[in-house]
């Protein structure tokens, strides 16, 4: 929001929170953040980990292709 500071490391930590309790959308914001390194160490193996969790529960995956 406007006026407050961006944190991606505590986002990522809660979002970690929410993945392991079974939050589809928290797991699928999670995988991307580890694919472009926000607020997480880049891994992309992780990211793409999350990504076939989220197409086994029925959410789409999103391809993206460097440009």
């Amino acid at each position: 929001g406007n006026g407050i500071q961006q944190d991606e490391q505590a986002a990522a930590a809660w979002l970690h929170k929410a993945a392991e309790q079974g939050h589809i959308e928290a797991l699928s914001e999670l995988g991307t953040m580890y694919l472009f390194g926000r607020g997480v160490e880049r891994r992309i193996a992780t990211a793409a980990e999350m990504g076939l969790i989220n197409g086994c529960l029925g959410v789409p995956i999103l391809f993206l292709k460097s440009s």
